[in-house]
């Protein structure tokens, strides 16, 4: 029923006819063209999948390498939360050893935005502004620092013992506290002008809290916490900070106290401006007392205008004026020209020198 040309077909066999020559030319042809094709397809694959390895290959030099240290800071900022701890200032005495100016203990409160929910800022917010008595400009301030992506900003600084109970009281997400230090002077306005006085960063701003800041303000220490993906501490490492240096001066207190309390009743009594009262030893020049008017309280110095905190001693210029008789009676008295009781009468408020007259000034 089946003939041979049918099982020829069905295993693929082709008799070679004459036809099937005639046939043969072109189907090489289009085997050639088919290959020119393929390979011009895979040439274009090739470059395509090339351009691809080296894109993938640049990049990952670019982040193990050039970007490395961001992406590694980066990280650490994900589950670590560093805060710093400030020094305890070192005491300041006079020459018996008697406390000027010492540190005392407190707290800051602060902040981990990152830890607090954008649903929650609002109503963080709110209830800190009313404990903190805060004005409309001062919330507004405080929202936008609570929505920042950071993990530490300060809320208040030094704050008193009864306004950390009050927030500790109320348990908000993302608000804790941190030790810090408050500059003390006991003596209030005594030594003022010499002492200087400290700013809310721990450092000095004036007198010797300035000029030796870097000796007495100590070395910071920090506090770092380690985070989860739900960003809550679950460690904590302690550094301590160290405590700066203490300062003796040659100022005596019981001097010092007298020289203030003679000048403001001079200033009173005669009405004036401003005065100023050095006391020093002539054996050695050490200042045993400086006393400046009008004074400040350090405790409260920036409740005072910048007059009564200038040291006018060594801030201010004079004109040598009667300054200079002291240079002049010194020389007199070296070269025997005068004696230690001679007195000289002035109460005429004129000098003559020949022909020249020369009269005395008052104001």
């Amino acid at each position: 029923m089946f003939g041979v040309s049918w099982f020829r077909r069905l295993l693929g066999l082709r008799s070679s006819s004459p036809l099937d020559h005639q046939e043969k030319q072109p189907r090489v042809r289009s085997s050639q063209t088919w290959r020119q094709r393929v390979k011009g397809r895979l040439v274009v694959a090739g470059v395509i999948f090339g351009a691809w390895a080296i894109g993938i290959e640049a990049r990952l030099v670019f982040l193990q390498v050039v970007d490395h240290e961001r992406l590694v800071s980066r990280a650490e900022l994900q589950h670590r939360r560093s805060i710093p701890v400030a020094p305890k200032r070192g005491e300041i005495l006079d020459r018996q050893g008697r406390v000027l100016a010492y540190s005392v203990d407190g707290d800051a409160i602060v902040a981990a935005p990152v830890q607090i929910d954008d649903n929650d800022v609002v109503d963080v917010t709110a209830k800190l502004g009313e404990v903190l008595d805060c004005s409309e400009k001062r919330r507004v301030e405080l929202q936008s620092t609570l929505s920042a992506p950071r993990q530490f900003a300060y809320v208040e600084r030094q704050a008193s013992p009864d306004l950390v109970r009050r927030v500790a009281d109320l348990d908000l997400p993302g608000i804790s506290f941190v030790l810090e230090n408050r500059r003390y002077y006991p003596n209030r306005e005594l030594a003022a002008h010499v002492l200087g006085y400290v700013g809310v960063d721990n450092q000095g701003l004036g007198g010797i809290e300035s000029t030796y800041d870097k000796e007495i303000k100590g070395q910071p220490g920090r506090i770092l916490f380690q985070i989860d993906a739900q960003q809550r501490d679950f460690s904590r490492f302690e550094q301590p900070p160290t405590v700066g240096a203490t300062l003796e001066l040659t100022i005596d207190t019981h001097l010092q106290h007298i020289a203030e309390r003679e000048l403001a009743r001079t200033v009173r009594e005669h009405q004036a401006d401003a005065g100023t009262v050095v006391m020093l030893d002539p054996a050695t020049g050490e200042v045993l007392a400086l006393a400046n008017w009008p004074t400040f309280n350090p405790n409260r110095f920036s409740e005072y205008k910048a007059p009564a905190r200038r040291n006018r001693a060594i801030q201010d210029i004079y004109e040598p004026g009667s300054t200079f008789k002291l240079v002049t009676a010194a020389a007199a008295l070296q070269e025997g020209v005068v004696s230690r009781d001679e007195r000289f009468d002035v109460s005429a408020g004129v000098i003559q020198f020949g022909s020249r007259r020369i009269h005395d000034t008052s104001a």
